[in-house]
Parts: C-alpha cells; sequence; structure tokens
C-alpha cells in the first residue's frame, strides 16, 4: 500500500448571514490529490486546527491512524486547550 501524505490542512468559513454563535468553519485536509472535509465547527476549533494541528500533520500518512493520532496528541499534551479534542477529531 502506497503512503497518502497530508500536503497541507484549510480552514473554510462559509459564514454568510447566518445567526451569531452558529459553526460556520470547515476543515479539509488535502493528501494525494483529494480533499476530505469536516464540520462546521466553530472558530475557536477551526483557529486551533489551523494553527497548532495544521504544522504538525503535514507529510503525515493519512492512512496510518495510530501515528497521525500521536503526531495530533503532542501539541494538545504539551498545552491543553478545551479545543484540542475536537480539532484533533477534525483533522484526523
Amino acid at each position: 500500500m502506497s503512503v497518502i501524505r497530508i500536503d497541507r490542512i484549510e480552514v473554510v468559513d462559509v459564514r454568510d448571514a447566518e445567526p451569531s454563535g452558529d459553526d460556520t468553519a470547515f476543515i479539509a485536509v488535502h493528501a494525494a490529490g483529494e480533499r476530505g472535509w469536516y464540520g462546521p465547527v466553530s472558530g475557536a476549533i477551526a483557529s486551533y486546527a489551523n494553527k497548532v494541528l495544521a504544522p504538525t500533520v503535514v507529510g503525515a500518512d493519512a492512512t496510518d491512524h495510530q501515528a497521525l493520532r500521536q503526531r495530533l496528541l503532542g501539541p494538545a499534551v504539551a498545552s491543553p486547550d478545551p479545543h484540542a479534542p475536537w480539532a484533533m477529531g477534525a483533522i484526523d
């Protein structure tokens, strides 16, 4: 089986005329010319995923769940944040 490397993580906010408080951000994981989406999530979760977690998973094998989880756990354990579990799930 070939390795499918994560190229990048993208956050897309689709806020238009949604009421305040609605979740409007989506997380896209780009790998092997394809894209997987998760969402909607809050802006805080999207920000954590983008700023803290995304740099740790670029280059990781998207099909290796255990290795990906270990990469995601590192920053979450080092600097606990209430948004970390949701952000980890959005990427994984």
